[in-house]
């Protein structure tokens, strides 16, 4: 992506870059908004509940976080048998670092990219 593209909005917030840098639809950061006003994690269906949308949407968006780390997933066995997952987000703190890192990654590929033409 064309850098200036990247940062073509003049309002450039945190929540934004963040959403920039792990694809984020905005259904995406309505769920990981969700969850992180929480304050616990929360299972699907309560956050299903919570933006009124099919339970196959929430399951995406929730995969899709956790996949880029925004999320954590945790198994919950129950007392009668089987089990259901309930998750959370990282605070902002938490991502920080890990955005930095991104950024490092894309910067040290670009400039290998770059130095072996």
């Amino acid at each position: 992506m064309d850098p200036e593209e990247f940062f073509k909005e003049q309002d450039m917030t945190f929540e934004k870059f963040m959403a920039k840098i792990y694809n984020l639809k905005e259904f995406d950061k309505r769920v990981y908004f969700v969850l992180l006003k929480a304050k616990k994690p929360l299972r699907c269906e309560d956050v299903r509940a919570k933006l009124d949308r099919d339970e196959v949407a929430v399951y995406r968006s929730l995969q899709k976080l956790t996949r880029a780390s925004m999320c954590k997933k945790e198994r919950i066995p129950l007392s009668t048998g089987g089990h259901y997952m309930q998750y959370s987000v990282i605070t902002y703190d938490d991502a920080r670092p890990m955005m930095n890192e991104k950024v490092r990654g894309w910067y040290k590929q670009s400039m290998t990219i770059i130095d072996n033409r």
